[in-house]
């Protein structure tokens, strides 16, 4: 009994290296994918971080921009308040809102 066992393994030595081939080679293909699969990911939670990173700059420079328009607004308003206190005269609604860089208005609404 022994030794058909012992023929019967030499004889499928040859199948199982081919199986065994087999199973490597799947093994690799499976490791590449994974592998390629991982950088897929990384490119893209790279690119998420980049898309991140732009929306909150963009963002902080608006809010930045923002505060230099309130900045420059008041600043104005100083400048042309000191300027009507040296000059003694008065200056009407409108001449404030057009100094200010707010527009014309409506005189409706002056």
């Amino acid at each position: 009994m022994i030794p058909a066992i012992v023929r019967k393994l030499e004889s499928s030595e040859e199948e199982l290296r081919r199986l065994m081939t087999v199973a490597e080679e799947a093994a690799a293909q499976r490791q590449r994918e994974w592998e390629e699969q991982q950088e897929r990911w990384r490119r893209e939670d790279d690119q998420r971080r980049v898309e991140q990173a732009q929306s909150e700059s963009r963002k902080q420079l608006s809010d930045i921009m923002d505060r230099w328009a309130t900045a420059l607004a008041v600043q104005r308003f100083f400048s042309e308040a000191r300027g009507t206190c040296r000059s003694g005269g008065r200056r009407t609604p409108r001449q404030t809102h057009t100094t200010l860089g707010l527009g014309e208005i409506n005189a409706r609404h002056i």
